[in-house]
């Protein structure tokens, strides 16, 4: 009988200990499970603007950069130089070629070469490796010949007319008149009537008219008497 009295106290007691805890008593017949600590299988991120630890083992170490030396900038200074007139230079020869073919303008002004190709030679010789800065000049400084070849072609005919009249000028009381002939008046002609292929040999000796001729650009002198004629061809040194 006492054994059931205690029995009945401490059902009683469990009853009542959850109520008095705040609990709600589980019905009869549910059994409790215990609490098990889960953790996400999600990974874990940073907070933002702050990187992980494995982040930040990873990035790369950036050495600061090194200055350079008085040599090293002055050798970059002088490249990028280069650089500028070498490309002024390709756009100016460019237009010219371009006005040569009637595509572009054509008051192209030849001091702008000249100024370009004394640029070019300054870098080469600064720098005697530096090929390419000599090659450039050469190309302006032709740029400018093939600019000024009319006006020197013409200059050239006008100094070989001037010879010739002055010329025959001097030869006029020796029966000996002087002109010029062919395509840019590169053939000067002496012609009397008591010319022979010997007073012509002896006449071009005095007058040291080879010499001079091959200064103002003939290609030819002709000694005739109007019925025949005798051809000195100064390229070769020989009669023709």
């Amino acid at each position: 009988m006492r054994c059931k009295n205690l029995f009945a106290r401490m059902a009683v007691l469990m009853t009542a200990a959850p109520l008095v805890a705040g609990l709600t008593p589980l019905p009869v017949g549910v059994r409790s499970t215990p609490f098990l600590n889960v953790q996400s299988s999600e990974p874990q991120t940073a907070p933002q603007g702050q990187a992980s630890t494995s982040e930040q083992s990873a990035a790369p170490t950036v050495a600061p950069e090194r200055p350079l030396t008085p040599e090293e900038q002055k050798a970059a200074d002088a490249r990028l130089q280069f650089d500028r007139v070498l490309v002024d230079a390709a756009v100016l020869l460019n237009e010219f070629e371009e006005s040569r073919r009637g595509r572009g303008k054509s008051n192209i002004s030849m001091s702008s070469f000249r100024n370009l190709e004394i640029q070019l030679n300054a870098i080469a010789d600064a720098d005697p490796s530096n090929d390419q800065a000599r090659d450039w000049a050469k190309k302006m400084q032709q740029a400018q010949f093939e600019i000024l070849q009319p006006a020197v072609a013409v200059a050239d005919v006008a100094s070989r007319q001037l010879y010739a009249d002055t010329m025959s000028a001097k030869l006029r009381d020796q029966g000996i008149g002087v002109s010029v002939m062919g395509a840019g008046a590169r053939i000067v002609a002496f012609v009397s009537p008591q010319m022979t292929k010997e007073i012509g040999a002896k006449l071009a000796e005095s007058a040291k008219i080879y010499d001079q001729a091959r200064r103002l650009q003939f290609e030819k002198v002709v000694f005739s008497n109007s019925r025949r004629g005798w051809m000195y061809d100064l390229r070769t040194g020989r009669y023709r």
